[in-house]
């Protein structure tokens, strides 16, 4: 109840009236379609279109035009190949789905399913075209992870029956360790200056990496910002900063890629089994994280350039995905066949200890190689490695001699006119006999 003051009901009542008239005569405009109906329904259209305008803008993140209309696998040399299964992430045409194809390019299986069907209603609105999946883990049964891009984590079994979800914006890479635990990251928007973290400005997302038992409960969470201020490697955030350091971005570090590093690297005195290698694409860095004491033992900043995907070797070296992105282009996810400011993009092999490149494979006029944005790369068992390209929608094997041939390839064509490619997120190749469930019926 109202006290101590004069409620102006005549005010009230004059608006509520002037309100429900205003709603009768829009009731009786739009039945009657009387004037001003034609400027309303014009005014609608315009809305529509410019609606179905930002839409397909969006859609062009992943249909993306090509100088190469050949779809399926255009190179195979079975002597030269590593033979298996090739899993993938890519954009169908009409939403991103998970397959699984042999090195034929066969489809053997696939898992299909909406956005909202999976994550809630709350993405009813949302076209699936716009959350793709990242990343995908198959388990022999053919239960399978995806990650959908800040929207969150589902575990599907083989008929896409949601098994469990993470109801958290995770995004990138799906790890999953010798004992199943799974290692993902995810985002929490800070909307206030944190205390360890004052120089961060405010609102900014908070990379964090969560650690989830395999039924989907989160073990751990650890803030990575956190982590580099309380193990004093601020220095990678304020690398060209001025006398009063400070960082003004909403997303400060990017992180985009984690996973426990082997026990092949664990040779090296600074690294042991258990620690996360994460990559960090806004601040150029690779990190080495101890998720125990929750501390940074190692980092590197360059060679690489808004790089994806790094990955120790058996040999204890490091492969990373090198994008090579000027930031100030302006080309919103294409495969540009001219480089850019910084050249092609390319795959190296880095010594973790010297920094040194040892092994790279680089774009060309001739042979263009290009992601301005994601991208990942795989050492294979017999030396070669399964590059992913994304904004050419194509997947590569290379050898790994010194011509670096390309022994197996697959394109992800939508087979329009002019020719477009689907974004592949996502590539692995794994054992033929690893996925058990092809053998078996669906029940």
């Amino acid at each position: 109840m109202l006290r101590g003051r004069n409620v102006p009901w005549d005010l009230i009542i004059f608006v509520a009236s002037i309100s429900a008239l205003a709603f009768l005569y829009g009731v009786v405009v739009t039945h009657f379609r009387l004037f001003p109906y034609p400027i309303i329904r014009s005014a609608g259209r315009a809305a529509n279109a410019l609606r179905e305008l930002y839409l397909e803008r969006q859609n062009t993140v992943h249909r993306i035009r090509s100088e190469d209309g050949r779809g399926g696998v255009t190179t195979y040399d079975a002597d030269r190949a590593y033979n298996g299964l090739t899993l993938l992430t890519l954009f169908s045409g009409e939403r991103n789905v998970a397959v699984l194809v042999d090195m034929s390019g066969r489809e053997l299986h696939r898992w299909d399913v909406r956005l909202s069907t999976v994550l809630g209603e709350k993405y009813e609105s949302v076209r699936d075209v716009n959350k793709y999946m990242n990343s995908a883990h198959v388990f022999p049964n053919g239960e399978i992870l995806l990650n959908f891009d800040y929207a969150g984590l589902v575990k599907l079994d083989r008929a896409c029956n949601v098994l469990w979800k993470l109801d958290e914006p995770t995004h990138h890479s799906i790890f999953v360790d010798a004992d199943g635990a799974i290692w993902v990251p995810t985002r929490q928007l800070q909307e206030k200056p944190q205390e360890f973290a004052a120089w961060i400005s405010s609102p900014y997302d908070d990379d964090q990496l969560l650690k989830l038992s395999p039924d989907g409960k989160v073990v751990k969470r650890i803030s990575v910002l956190k982590a580099i201020f309380a193990s004093r490697y601020e220095g990678i955030l304020f690398a060209n900063a001025s006398l009063n350091p400070r960082v003004d971005y909403k997303d400060p570090l990017h992180l985009n890629d984690a996973e426990l590093i082997p026990g092949s690297a664990t040779g090296h005195p600074l690294f042991a089994p258990g620690d996360v290698l994460l990559s960090l694409r806004n601040i150029n860095a690779v990190i080495a994280l101890d998720p125990a004491s929750e501390r940074i033992k190692w980092s590197q900043t360059g060679p690489f350039l808004r790089q994806h995907d790094p990955d120790f070797l058996p040999n204890g070296n490091l492969l990373v995905f090198d994008n090579r992105t000027d930031t100030d282009q302006h080309h919103e996810v294409q495969h540009l066949t001219e480089p850019q400011a910084f050249g092609y993009s390319r795959v190296i092999e880095i010594n973790p200890m010297t920094g040194r490149v040892i092994w790279e494979f680089a774009g060309s006029r001739e042979k263009p190689f290009y992601s301005s944005i994601n991208g990942m790369a795989e050492r294979l068992p017999n030396g070669n490695h399964l590059i992913v390209e994304p904004e050419a929608g194509r997947v590569l094997e290379i050898a790994g001699t010194a011509d670096s041939q390309v022994v197996w390839e697959y394109r992800n064509s939508l087979g329009t006119d002019p020719a477009t490619v689907g974004r592949i997120a996502y590539a692995n190749r794994l054992e033929p006999g690893a996925l058990t469930f092809l053998s078996t019926p669906v029940n």
